[in-house]
């Protein structure tokens, strides 16, 4: 197995890793927050109009020697991130990759695990709102980790809820129901997933039923909300990815807490969950992850890709020559006198 640097695509990454082997790679990291100093760090982002953001995130585990750093734009236009994956230890590049396959597989991977921590454990039927680029993977995570007999589906405009719909009728075993109103829709099933791009928050509280667990994905920018502050009263439990980023980018948390440090620093981590040994599931019990996105996360599906990847001897070789000199003109007596004049 070759140690050289390597380039891979969105293809090879997703040859290379399945939301499952996602959902394991997060399981095996993310308590290391907690017990093994691995760390994220914090994310730098920049927005502008029309809704348009680019963003930096990275991570480091330095007891097992690997480091990342992911910068990605997205715009009404389109979307592309690129992620650097590094040695700790040597101070080399190990592989750098197109990340938004990588992206949606760790956003998909960190639902699925926080689901089956959170959820009911009989719960066999999901509501999805949204039919965006980031929908079809959310559903598959709940997949991996509940027997899913039925699907129900709400977007705001009639053809994308329609075409959504179809996708998932030729990829899963399930009941495919395209929900008539959003009301419909969150009611419909004790696992609720919000994935859509929405700038004005929309789930009341009077939508959503005791004992259904949320996943709120969608809103991931500072001044985008999902669920409005009533909605946020009716949950006994938050769950979040990370405190940091949370309290950064997250409208519905931060008009929710405000500023009191001590609930913050309160709110459980699915990487601290998973180091105190899971979630008490209490039957009835409403429940809200919240994830931000964090470097972590993206570390933990970045390692199985390269790890896969040296084993199958997958993807281009990236150059090694050590850094170039420079050049220059330097300003000559007549160019400064004249400068002067």
């Amino acid at each position: 197995m070759s140690d050289q640097a390597i380039w891979l695509t969105e293809a090879d990454i997703a040859e290379l890793v399945s939301i499952n082997t996602g959902i394991e790679a997060l399981r095996d990291l993310l308590p290391r927050e907690v017990t093994g100093g691995a760390r994220n760090l914090s994310k730098v982002l920049a927005t502008w109009p029309p809704r348009s953001s680019m963003h930096n995130l990275g991570s480091v585990d330095p007891e097992r020697g690997v480091g990342g750093i992911k910068s990605w734009v997205n715009t009404p236009e389109g979307a592309q991130a690129v992620y650097v994956l590094f040695d700790t230890r040597k101070g080399q590049v190990l592989a750098m990759m197109q990340a938004g396959t990588l992206g949606a597989l760790r956003t998909a991977g960190i639902s699925g695990l926080a689901t089956g921590l959170m959820a009911d454990p009989g719960a066999d039927s999901l509501s999805v709102i949204g039919a965006g680029r980031q929908a079809l993977g959310q559903v598959a995570s709940v997949a991996t980790v509940r027997p899913l007999r039925r699907i129900h589906v709400f977007s705001r405009t009639e053809e994308s809820k329609q075409a959504f719909c179809e996708t998932l009728r030729a990829k899963f075993d399930a009941e495919i129901v395209a929900e008539p109103t959003l009301e419909s829709a969150v009611k419909a099933a004790p696992i609720l997933t919000l994935v859509t791009r929405a700038s004005e928050p929309f789930v009341t509280a009077e939508m959503i039923a005791p004992g259904t667990h949320v996943n709120a994905v969608g809103a991931i920018l500072p001044a985008n909300a999902e669920l409005t502050p009533d909605a946020m009263t009716v949950f006994d439990r938050f769950v979040v990815d990370n405190i940091d980023n949370a309290r950064l980018s997250s409208a519905e948390l931060r008009d929710h807490f405000g500023e009191d440090d001590a609930k913050w620093q309160a709110l459980p981590t699915v990487g601290g969950l998973l180091a105190s040994g899971g979630f008490r599931y209490t039957p009835g019990q409403t429940t809200c992850f919240k994830a931000m996105g964090m470097g972590l996360s993206d570390l933990a599906v970045a390692v199985a890709a390269l790890g896969r990847a040296r084993e199958l001897g997958v993807g281009a070789p990236l150059g090694s020559e050590k850094s170039g000199g420079m050049s220059w003109d330097a300003l000559s007596a007549a160019q400064a006198g004249g400068a002067g004049q």
